[in-house]
């Protein structure tokens, strides 16, 4: 019965106190980040409004990009502040912040191509195809801006600027000297297609993308595991006959459990702090 660690990240260090910025410290890392965790605390990609549910649009539209006849350019309307905060910002800081906008059932993470100080809008450039025929983003729609230098405000914040510095914010109880901050790098723990009758067991998933994936399996049982910070626990297309059991699942970006499938069990679990990155996820 003994638990067998599953650790998928990269250990970050040299961190130093940034002499730029006042409250951040920060280090060098060259390759793209999807999570970052300092200590047992998971960092924010700096953002603004905070809270995904602050902001709406003031107005939306569409036109036809005139350099691609397959992409559409939206037109996103929005709060003085956005403006001001990327205003601040140099073309290439510019270059690596997205719009983030949730609604109905989609979220769509986009590139600011330019905005308008005046007019107070922000366009971004979407495939043709990638519309939904009957789901529109609107007035309704929820949106942040992410991965703005400018945007860092708060503690437990980080930044990657695009010559590779890393900055983040420490909590207040955080020694950035001595502390461990991780970057998973691992995609997937285990991944199969078509396998069955396997038991996984006295497993310990942490700081590592997708812990559990595949498609098409029977007879699964996952029993006495552990998944924590993660960013998503058991995905799977096809789970037949198949049982999650006794496990405990912490602090996903994205899903605890997925399946789809016929005759599953979940039983005996504690499933909580899943989906911390809106509006991704769901325990089960």
């Amino acid at each position: 019965n003994k638990q067998i660690i599953i650790h998928g990240s990269e250990l970050i260090k040299n961190w130093e106190k940034s002499t730029k910025y006042e409250n951040l410290w920060k280090t060098t890392y060259s390759d793209s980040i999807d999570q970052l965790f300092v200590g047992d605390h998971r960092a924010t990609l700096c953002r603004l409004p905070k809270s995904y549910k602050r902001a709406r649009f003031y107005g939306y539209e569409t036109q036809e990009d005139p350099t691609n006849s397959s992409y559409l350019l939206r037109i996103l309307y929005v709060q003085t502040d956005c403006i001001e905060m990327l205003k601040k910002m140099t073309p290439e800081e510019l270059s690596i912040s997205e719009v983030v906008v949730h609604y109905w059932w989609y979220t769509d993470v986009m590139k600011i191509i330019r905005f308008d100080e005046e007019k107070k809008y922000i366009v971004t450039r979407v495939l043709k195809n990638d519309e939904h025929e009957n789901e529109k983003i609107s007035e309704t729609s929820y949106f942040y801006i992410q991965g703005a230098n400018t945007a860092i405000t708060e503690q437990g914040e980080y930044y990657h600027h695009p010559d590779g510095t890393l900055y983040y914010y420490p909590l207040s109880d955080e020694d950035m000297k001595t502390i461990n901050v991780y970057i998973p790098k691992t995609q997937h723990a285990f991944t199969s297609y078509a396998f069955h009758n396997l038991i996984i067991q006295n497993l310990n998933f942490n700081y590592l993308n997708d812990a559990i994936t595949g498609a098409e399996f029977n007879n699964l049982l996952v029993y006495n595991c552990e998944f924590k910070h993660v960013k998503s626990a058991v995905f799977i297309y096809g789970a037949h006959n198949s049982q999650i059991d006794h496990c405990f699942i912490e602090d996903t970006a994205n899903t605890g459990l997925y399946f789809s499938g016929h005759n599953f069990t979940v039983q005996n679990c504690i499933i909580r702090n899943v989906g911390v990155i809106p509006p991704y996820g769901f325990a089960i």
